[in-house]
């Protein structure tokens, strides 16, 4: 289980407002609401939409072999949501290609994990859509990565949901509802 202990997260009010920091372990077992973000990367081909997923490491604090979003993490103090999105995706997948993330609101949540950790977030949820990307997986965060389809993740929450991080069907939701107006518009790739 590695992670860095001098990492401060922001601690939020319920609408959002930042009212502080606290170090990331600390505030992990005691259930803070703190300021999250996940972002969702996604490809529309002719048989439909696909979803890049990465399944964590097990070495990972919480949550270890477990499937979720794109990448998820928190941002470093003073630093905006989609600087540290775009950070998360090349410390933990080796994509520095620019993506435009849109912002499709947050989540709220709270689960109890393994570990004695606690995931109480405002969880700021981005998606980008893209066409095809060059990765190199930090293996010390992500074990796999793999482009899954819409049908493949519904049947898979329905029949097998702790595949998933207690998160990921929050965001999934989110991200699904959010693209289908856009899903024919022009990918912009400069953000």
């Amino acid at each position: 289980m590695s992670i860095d202990s001098n990492i401060l997260v922001p601690l939020v009010d319920f609408a959002g407002n930042i009212r502080g920091y606290g170090e990331k372990m600390a505030v992990h077992r005691s259930g803070e609401l703190h300021l999250a973000f996940s972002v969702m990367l996604y490809r529309v081909q002719s048989d439909g939409i696909y979803f890049l997923l990465q399944k964590r490491a097990n070495t990972k604090y919480h949550s270890g072999d477990t499937w979720s979003n794109t990448c998820c993490s928190h941002p470093l103090p003073h630093e905006t949501i989609r600087t540290a999105a775009k950070r998360r995706l090349k410390e933990e997948l080796g994509i520095e290609a620019p993506i435009l993330l849109r912002n499709l609101n947050h989540v709220i949540y709270r689960s109890e994990l393994d570990n004695g950790m606690i995931e109480h977030e405002f969880d700021i949820v981005v998606a980008g859509q893209v066409h095809d990307l060059n990765t190199d997986v930090n293996l010390n965060e992500v074990s796999e990565i793999r482009w899954w389809s819409q049908q493949e993740i519904e049947h898979t929450l329905l029949n097998e949901p702790n595949t998933f991080t207690a998160w990921f069907k929050l965001v999934y939701e989110r991200v699904e509802q959010s693209i289908y107006p856009d899903i024919n518009e022009p990918l912009i790739s400069n953000a």
